[in-house]
């Protein structure tokens, strides 16, 4: 009966996955993996946004043209937030880590976009082409814990090409 059970959990996942679509960015040198229920735009040079249905949560990945190394590109990244997530805080320590041959830097917080109280999470990727790019992804609090799966998985799939 576990066997079976696994199966049908292994099955399940690639059917899930078979419904998703794989997006480069080529600037980057990189692929990201995002729900196929969510609305990609690739319309702005450089930069990849990512909403999810009924627009509940955001995702951007963009290269930091101006870093070269993680502590210009958390310089960058506050420039960057600033004038889109005012009054951010941080909720966790920053993490780094290393998934699929690349290092991540990863922090969470919190802040306001109109004046709503968002869930942020955010990750600095150094590619392999020697760039740094920045994923942002945020939507509001409420939402928070429904999309925090999908924030996890849709960064675990960023991959070099």
């Amino acid at each position: 009966m576990r066997k079976l059970s696994i199966v049908f959990l292994v099955v399940l996942i690639s059917c899930m996955f078979s419904y998703a679509e794989t997006f480069e960015h080529k600037d980057a040198g990189i692929s990201i993996w995002f729900p196929d229920s969510w609305k990609i735009d690739t319309e702005e040079e450089g930069i990849l946004m990512a909403d999810a249905p009924g627009e509940e949560a955001f995702a951007q990945l963009m290269v930091l043209e101006d870093a070269e190394t993680m502590d210009a590109a958390i310089d960058a990244l506050v420039q960057e937030l600033d004038p889109i997530i005012k009054d951010f805080k941080l909720t966790t320590e920053g993490e780094e880590v290393e998934s699929n041959g690349l290092k991540f830097f990863i922090v969470e917080g919190d802040g306001k976009v109109d004046g709503v109280k968002m869930g942020v999470s955010l990750a600095l990727i150094a590619t392999q082409k020697d760039s740094i790019c920045m994923m942002v992804m945020f939507c509001p609090e409420v939402f928070y814990k429904k999309y925090e799966k999908s924030f996890t998985k849709i960064v675990q799939s960023i991959k070099a090409i």
